[in-house]
């Protein structure tokens, strides 16, 4: 008995436009989650520079508060009340409090967990109202170093004068930025789980795309019953084993070549004469020859060659195989090759 070889379906093409277009999916989904991170660290960034001109400017509030007042005991000479000034202000985020005038500490006070640490003494750039820099301790507590010049205000000479030479008469104001980096800590993990759950998400819609697009582009095509898939071994008619797997032939020969169908172009001869089959009578045939000998009920042929939503019956199968036998010089009366098996189906016979 003939061999019956089914040739593969034309996937190798189908195959690369689905990893090409998973390819193309994979590639924005890495763009989403690299701007998601970079936008993460812009958005920290900015917050941290925002909550950290809002310390400076609320400490810079209170320092200009306090001078008056330490301007005041600096001009009546009363040390004593200037040093429980600072005694007293020094508490919370202030770490330190110091007075300078003309270059000489006239009042200090220090947190106790800043030991004996020295102050510097240093002119206050000219042209110079205050001036405030960021810097660390020796446990890694960050803090902000306040200076606000007091020359003008000890001098009587005016902005002018304070504005005319260094001074080295000034106010120094430490604050601790513990407050200020739990905040930003707060923001960060806020902003961190937010964006780990949209990336979480993300991933999920991936995964599920991938699931999706893999069963529409990546599997084989829907075939008739019998028809084997693509991949799988060969069920040869007439050693009743398995065949190697080997790439399959275009064209499918039946009855010792008297009827060729070659798949990719959709055609059908007969005796070497091209025969001309509408689209369903095609399709009719391609599922007989699917599987020769198979017998096909009414109900599958009507699955497979008719939509679902279609009104067709059997007696619409039994009519498009009498106009198959007509062309392919099959005798519908005593038929030889498209055969009725009654009460179960049709078969073709080879």
């Amino acid at each position: 008995m003939t061999e019956v070889t089914l040739e593969r379906a034309q996937a190798q093409p189908r195959e690369d436009r689905a990893h090409l277009g998973r390819g193309r999916f994979i590639g924005i989904l890495a763009g989403i989650i690299v701007s998601v991170l970079v936008l993460d660290l812009a958005l920290v960034m900015h917050i941290s520079n925002q909550q950290r001109a809002q310390f400076a400017k609320r400490a810079e509030y209170q320092v200009l508060r306090s001078a008056s007042m330490i301007v005041w005991y600096i001009k009546q000479g009363d040390t004593v009340g200037l040093t429980n000034l600072l005694q007293y202000s020094v508490i919370g985020d202030q770490l330190y409090a110091q007075v300078v005038v003309n270059g000489q500490v006239i009042a200090e006070r220090l947190a106790p967990k800043l030991g004996h640490l020295t102050l510097p003494i240093e002119p206050l750039p000219a042209a110079t109202a205050e001036e405030h820099s960021v810097h660390r301790l020796f446990n890694g507590e960050s803090y902000l170093d306040l200076r606000l010049g007091l020359t003008s205000l000890t001098s009587g000479g005016g902005a002018q004068s304070r504005r005319s030479a260094p001074t080295i008469s000034y106010l120094r104001v430490g604050y601790s930025l513990t407050s200020v980096e739990l905040a930003l800590r707060r923001s960060s993990l806020f902003i961190v789980g937010t964006s780990t759950l949209l990336l979480l998400v993300i991933g999920l819609l991936f995964w599920l795309t991938t699931r999706i697009w893999g069963g529409i582009h990546l599997r084989p095509p829907a075939t008739a019953p019998g028809l084997i898939p693509e991949g799988e071994q060969v069920l040869t008619a007439n050693g009743g084993g398995l065949a190697s797997p080997e790439p399959l032939r275009q064209v499918l020969e039946l009855r010792g070549g008297q009827v060729t169908v070659d798949r990719r172009r959709k055609l059908i001869a007969f005796d070497g004469q091209q025969v001309s089959l509408s689209p369903k009578e095609y399709k009719l045939f391609m599922q007989l020859a699917s599987d020769p000998e198979r017998i096909f009920s009414d109900s599958e042929i009507l699955a497979e060659v008719w939509s679902a939503n279609s009104a067709a019956t059997s007696k619409d199968v039994k009519q498009y195989i009498y106009f198959l036998r007509r062309k392919l010089g099959d005798d519908p009366e005593a038929p030889g090759f498209i055969e009725t098996v009654r009460g179960h189906g049709y078969k073709l016979a080879i």
